[in-house]
Order: C-alpha cells, then structure tokens, then sequence
C-alpha cells in the first residue's frame, strides 16, 4: 500500500523511498497511555519511532497550527499537509540523537535506512481520517476511562501542562456542528475545571466514535484490558500490525509494568494498579461530574463510573 497519495509522495523528499511498509500511527487523547503503547511497539523489529513531532518537534512553528484541527478525508489542508510531509520525508530528522536513541547501536552510523515508520502523536486524533487517506496511516486509537483521563490530566495540569484545550475545539466552527446547538450552548457554559475537561475528551472521542464503524481496518486499543494482561495484548497488536515481538519487547514489558515512578512522564507503572486508579484520586464529586459530562456525548466506550 501506497505511504501517500501521488500529490503528497511528491513533497515528501528522496528518503520517503526508504518507507517500504504503511507508516503506523498512534493516536488518542492525551494521559490515554499513547506514550506507552508506542514506545512498547517500538522494540519490535525493524521499527522506526517518531515521537510527538507536531506536539514538540517544532513542525508546526510558522504553519498557523493552533492543534487538534478536525479534517475529513477529502479536504484541502495545505498548511496541515505541508507539515506532515516534512515529517514523513524524515530529512529533518537526519543527525538528530532523540531518533536515533530508539534504534539500534549500529544504525547510529547510518543516515536512514529502511524500516517501518511508527509515530506517535496526540495533537490529531480529529484529522485520523485525513491522515489516513492522505498518507496511509495504519490507524491505532487508544482509549481510557474518562475519570482515568481526568485524573491523570489533573496531575498534569498541577504543573502547568494541559491535556486537551477545550477553548481550541470551541474555536473550530465546523467540529461544533458536529453536536446539536443545544449541546454547542451547553459545552460554552461549562465553568467548573473537572467539567471541562471532561467535555474535551467527550468531544474528541464522540468524534473518533462516529468514524469508528467506517474503518474496521482501524486499531483501538483500550488501557485497562491491556493493563490487564500486557504480554498477551501487545503480542495480539503486534499481529494485527504485522508487527514482531521480540526479546526488548517482553524485556521492557517485564520491568516498566511492576515498577513505579512518580514522574508525570514516566512509563513505569504497575500496570495491575491503573485501571481503577482514579477511583482514589478522585472524590465522589468529581466522579458524577465526569459522569455526566460523559453521558451527554453517549460515547460507546466506558459505561460504568461506580
């Protein structure tokens, strides 16, 4: 399958050769553990892992990008199309050490070389659709329960970092015709932090919810059933990928899953702790707000708030 349609294959620099296989894309919310699942994907074999180049890689500076842009399949983005094709050229990246620190030792030496590309990014989970016509993106969603999501983006926000800027998807006329104009009213009118939050996860999932159906060929990944049992979900991703786990796979699975640390950005979690995490931290309060934030956008994925 082709890795972009001919108009964008033609902008995307002479190493987009190198890129034999459909490029796979991890995407979701933020705090919905996208980082763990692609660094986890990333020891597989023959993989070459992007990580976040739109959230922090600097491709957007100059592009008028504000983030969390909502495309469909068929619409002209320009500015949108340009960045990714600089992404996908991988000549930006040539010499830069972040990159090379997920291959191995001796693919330091080497400017590129042929591999699967894997990226993972949280800043387009509107625009899967887009990217996947325009690039041929292999789609993996991941998922999280949204008081798990609000928990974690409440830690995040305690330092000053945010999850997902409400305001930003406010601002998108088109994304709000989406929901009816009494919901449109209802979601401006939210004040209270935890509400909001909540609404912004809402938002983008109600949307990811309804192209879900579309696109069998999709991947979602849910954090709670793979906290469960890691070895045996990530070998089942790997397959439907057409991914191979490996010994570093198993090997990073075996430590960052029964370890903990306390920074925000760590990947080193005991896995067999999160799924209910957030039922202490937070308060009940909390809870039935998040819930009834949730209700409203009657998304498929998470029922159950006791």
């Amino acid at each position: 399958m082709a890795v972009a349609t001919s108009a964008s294959r033609t902008r995307l620099g002479t190493s987009a050769r190198l890129i034999h296989h459909r490029p796979i894309l991890v995407c979701g919310a933020p705090r919905t553990a996208t980082s763990w699942t692609a660094k986890v994907l990333s020891f597989a074999g023959n993989v070459r892992y992007i990580r976040e180049p739109l959230s922090h890689g600097g491709y957007t500076a100059g592009a008028g990008l504000d983030g969390f842009e909502y495309l469909l399949a068929d619409d002209d983005a320009p500015n949108y199309e340009a960045v990714w094709c600089k992404v996908l050229s991988l000549d930006p990246f040539l010499g830069r050490r972040w990159l090379m620190a997920q291959s191995q030792r001796w693919l330091h030496r080497l400017p590129v070389w042929p591999a699967r590309l894997l990226i993972k990014e949280v800043n387009c989970p509107l625009a899967l659709e887009w990217l996947a016509k325009r690039f041929g993106f292999q789609i993996v969603v991941t998922l999280r329960h949204p008081c798990g999501y609000v928990a974690s983006g409440m830690r995040l926000e305690s330092v000053g970092h945010e999850v997902i800027n409400l305001d930003l998807l406010l601002a998108q006329p088109r994304l709000m015709s989406e929901f009816s104009p009494a919901d449109q009213d209802w979601i401006r009118n939210l004040k209270d932090p935890v509400a909001r939050m909540a609404a912004g996860f809402g938002m983008v999932y109600r949307i990811i919810a309804n192209q879900l159906p579309h696109h069998p060929e999709w991947t979602t990944v849910c954090h709670e059933t793979t906290c469960d049992a890691p070895h045996k979900n990530f070998e089942q991703l790997c397959d439907r990928l057409g991914l191979k786990a490996n010994r570093r796979m198993r090997e990073f699975l075996d430590t960052s899953t029964v370890t903990h640390d306390a920074d925000l950005y760590s990947l080193n979690r005991i896995s067999a702790q999160q799924p209910a995490k957030w039922k202490s931290e937070l308060s009940s309060q909390q809870i039935d707000t998040v819930a009834s934030v949730i209700e409203r956008f009657k998304l498929p994925f998470y029922r159950d708030f006791a």
